[in-house]
């Protein structure tokens, strides 16, 4: 599985993809909801399979050329050429039906809009992220606009979360590559 590093790299690649051939770019941002309770609950050994388990579930979602990285404990990291914000919506509903073990995640979601940086593209993504864990979790929120912070463009898919202050930056050393 592709790490931070790995994406580091790749988002760039990605982005000159997508500009040479005139497509779209998406990028979610995925957070395990509540991990660090389901590590102290259930083990750091149980934790690392659901980490191994939800990146093989999620890869068998995507398209070839779409990429999943592990970018920190249980955030992941989803990059789609060709896709609009509203078809990586799409996506990242199905990765949560393939979630294992009941768990559930948050999402922020942006689309890249032809001049950003890589960075800021993400950054717009886990700014998404973070609303959509303080609007209660199991939900996705997608990004505004460049430009357009203070418009009501953020769709919120609500999926029964609940309340909390899940900090947790997991099992940063977990071996995903069996996944």
């Amino acid at each position: 599985m592709p790490n931070r590093r790995a994406w580091d790299l790749e988002l760039p690649r990605g982005i000159v993809m997508a500009r040479r051939a005139g497509e779209k770019l998406a990028v979610a941002v995925v957070d395990l909801d509540h991990f660090k309770a389901y590590n102290d609950t259930h083990g750091h050994p149980t934790g690392d399979e659901l980490l191994r388990q939800a990146a093989a579930a999620w890869r068998a979602e995507l398209r070839k050329d779409d990429l999943l990285a592990r970018y920190g404990g249980e955030e992941f990291t989803v990059m789609a050429i060709g896709l609009t914000q509203q078809q990586m919506t799409a996506l990242v509903e199905r990765l949560r039906a393939q979630t294992p073990f009941g768990q559930t995640f948050s999402a922020g979601i942006a689309e890249w809009d032809g001049s950003e940086t890589p960075q800021r593209l993400v950054a717009r993504a886990d700014e998404a992220l973070y609303k959509a864990k303080n609007a209660g979790r199991n939900r996705t929120v997608t990004a505004p606009a460049p430009g357009s912070e203070s418009t009501p463009a953020r769709r919120a898919t609500d999926l029964n979360g609940t309340n909390g202050n899940d900090t947790d930056r997991g099992n940063p050393g977990v071996d995903l590559t069996s996944a």
